[in-house]
């Protein structure tokens, strides 16, 4: 497996590297409106994409960013990430409702094989306690605009 690179730009935003010095990934915590984002650029094996998520998630410990409220980008994330789902569903997920993530929106991929595997995703994160605040959406717009206005006070 090829190494990954992080660099941490300041206190609430990550960037993730492949051995091409490519950015694949990056995270950035919106203090003013209380969410977090995950954005994917590219071609992350499901071994890397774990590894990014470790490195996220002590990177979010560090510097005390609560995530009550998470976007996801994948407009640009290519390829099949069918492992990574069930992974995601059933252990990741999981983990970060307890940390008190309450509602979350995806942005599709452009890519054909990364949207099936994101409906693949949903199907088995249904029963999540969060997919009652989950918005699925085409434009990053319609899912900021989402994010940024659910009412999570329950």
């Amino acid at each position: 497996m090829q190494n990954l690179r992080f660099e941490e730009v300041n206190n609430s935003y990550l960037k993730a590297y492949n051995f091409k010095n490519e950015e694949v990934f990056n995270f950035q915590h919106f203090a003013d409106d209380n969410y977090v984002q995950y954005t994917w650029l590219g071609y992350v094996p499901i071994e890397q994409a774990k590894e990014i998520y470790a490195v996220v998630s002590r990177f979010v410990s560090k510097n005390q960013i609560p995530f009550p409220k998470s976007l996801t980008d994948m407009r640009k994330a290519e390829g099949s990430y069918d492992e990574m789902n069930e992974w995601l569903a059933k252990e990741f997920m999981p983990v970060v409702i307890k940390y008190g993530l309450k509602a979350y929106a995806s942005v599709f991929p452009e890519d054909f094989y990364s949207q099936l595997a994101t409906e693949e995703y949903i199907a088995l994160a249904q029963d999540l306690p969060c997919q009652k605040a989950y918005f699925q959406a085409d434009e990053m717009d319609k899912a900021i605009e989402w994010i940024k206005q659910v009412d999570i006070s329950q």
